[in-house]
């Protein structure tokens, strides 16, 4: 390689960009602080569900009886769910699972704020 200090300069750059890009919100690790991440899951069951927030564009935490939180970061933008706006799921197997499409809207005004894939749910417990 003719250029290894350019080399390493420019993997540094990338590295650097990357972190960025993944670190997580402050109210997300707000949210996630005092738990511990468990095994991802394909799917949660919507009857457990009591409420869910997005803390970005793609992040959504699912709250379930019991006290254990649902990380979902979801491909598309499922921002702003929460005061009025909530995803909507067009299948009746009472399941949310990872592939899932579903549509975020208003229920007050029925807007729709478009469409995003669920990923796969890692459970975070109270340590």
């Amino acid at each position: 390689m003719k250029h290894p200090v350019l080399a390493l300069c420019v993997a540094l750059l990338a590295t650097g960009a990357v972190a960025q890009e993944t670190a997580d919100p402050p109210k997300l690790q707000k949210a996630l602080s005092g738990r511990t991440a468990g095994a991802p899951q394909d799917c949660v069951t919507l009857r457990r569900v009591k409420g869910q927030q997005s803390f970005d564009s793609n992040s959504i935490i699912f709250r379930v009886q019991g006290g254990t939180l649902y990380r979902n970061d979801a491909t598309g933008t499922c921002k702003k769910i929460g005061n009025g706006r909530s995803i909507i799921l067009d299948d009746p197997s009472g399941r949310l699972c990872k592939g899932d499409a579903v549509t975020v809207v208003d229920l007050r005004t029925g807007h729709d704020f478009g469409i995003c894939r669920m990923s796969a749910f890692t459970p975070y417990t109270r340590n």
